[in-house]
């Protein structure tokens, strides 16, 4: 069913890191998930030598919420952000 997500068609030549969370989750409050996300980036730049001028973040619905907070506390790290319909 991911595979069929809109954001696998806006990009096709782009590496997607998509990170699962219960519906439940609720970014707002979940600080040490947010660090953990850009551990994962960190360790996907690494090993397939990303240019970190070309590392967009973003989200859909409750990854579109997560995506304000990280434009909030780590606008310099990522290229740009984007946000989808945010919860």
């Amino acid at each position: 069913a991911v595979a069929n997500e809109p954001i696998f068609q806006a990009v096709p030549h782009a590496l997607v890191l998509y990170p699962f969370g219960r519906k439940t989750f609720g970014w707002v409050a979940q600080e040490p998930a947010f660090r953990h996300v850009l551990t994962l980036i960190d360790e996907v730049a690494r090993r397939y030598s990303l240019d970190p001028n070309q590392i967009y973040l973003g989200g859909t619905s409750n990854g579109a919420t997560a995506a304000f907070w990280y434009a909030a506390h780590t606008p310099g790290r990522f290229a740009g952000f984007y946000a989808f319909s945010p919860a």
